[in-house]
């Protein structure tokens, strides 16, 4: 018992030298009509899920003609957790020619709700590469991979065959 009284200081202590790091959100309220506040909305079907990109198959836009499939950036760890064959009304912002999800930005399971209020929605455009893009977008983490595997691969075999060489020589 007298150890463990002794090292209730000792923690203590220890807490305010190597404080304890936390991270808050903080997002600003946004006012109907929440469409206003983004660049366009997207009402559609998740098709693919990755680290920070999710393919959604477009059913319907707003303020904006899109292809289908559509690719956007996300962050999972803090926004949305998104879940494949699944329904969502999502809000994006276009930055650089990608769109973006961000933590704040509202999302909705299920059809587009009233809130879009009197908008027209707009049908997609059919993207012809939607295969390709999705392969190169989702797959290209394991080509990498696969490629530095290969290149050690081949440098540890390549180095265990010259210091045969050098031992045979000498």
């Amino acid at each position: 018992m007298k150890t463990i009284i002794r090292m209730i200081p000792i923690i203590f202590l220890l807490c305010a030298v190597f404080p304890i790091q936390s991270r808050a959100l903080s997002c600003e309220e946004v006012k109907e009509p929440v469409i206003d506040h983004y660049d366009l909305a997207v009402a559609g079907t998740v098709l693919e899920v990755s680290k920070n990109k999710v393919m959604i198959e477009v059913e319907q836009s707003w303020k904006r003609e899109v292809s289908s499939p559509l690719i956007f950036h996300t962050d999972l760890t803090w926004g949305f957790g998104f879940e494949k064959d699944r329904h969502y009304l999502i809000y994006l912002d276009e930055r650089n020619g990608d769109y973006d999800n961000s933590p704040c930005s509202p999302v909705e399971r299920g059809d587009a709700p009233e809130r879009l209020g009197n908008m027209e929605p707009m049908s997609p455009e059919e993207d012809g590469n939607a295969g390709l893009k999705m392969w190169m977008l989702f797959r290209i983490e394991k080509i990498v991979l696969f490629g530095v595997l290969l290149i050690v691969t081949l440098g540890i075999i390549i180095l265990y065959s010259y210091r045969k060489r050098i031992q045979l020589k000498g």
